[in-house]
């Protein structure tokens, strides 16, 4: 056990020194997202829920809903262009977060998940279709 616990130390003291780089998640804000939207801008915007979570509430906007589980089989449904932004929208963020892994799998360069998801895009009261939350 404590010799577990020297080499962790060693290791962050290394890292510490040397400066071990840690990737920044892709991730956009619901502010940013909302931006793009009412700029005129056309964002390629995933809905990653399930088709009866997608049927009950969703942003007015979304390009295209394939669930997490289908996305790798029904990848034909997203652009062929693999530098396109790809923003990954779930309920909350681990939907997303598992959607913007798999489109990295796939290729894509810059798959985003929108941070706090629906629903904090419906907080914000910005613009949903279907029922409530």
């Amino acid at each position: 056990m404590h010799r577990n616990v020297v080499i962790a130390l060693l290791i962050l003291t290394s890292c510490l020194w040397l400066g071990c780089a840690v990737e920044p998640e892709p991730t956009a804000t619901i502010q940013e997202l909302h931006q793009l939207v009412t700029s005129g801008a056309d964002p390629f915007v995933l809905d990653v829920r399930s088709e009866g979570e997608f049927l009950s509430r969703r942003m007015a906007f979304v390009d295209v809903r394939i669930s997490v589980d289908s996305l790798e089989a029904q990848s034909n449904l997203l652009p062929t262009d693999k530098s396109v932004a790809i923003y990954c929208v779930g309920y909350a963020e681990e939907q997303s977060k598992q959607a913007v892994k798999t489109l990295v799998a796939l290729g894509y360069t810059r798959a985003l998940y929108v941070v706090g998801g629906l629903k904090a895009w419906a907080e914000a009261s910005f613009e949903t279709t279907g029922g409530e939350l």
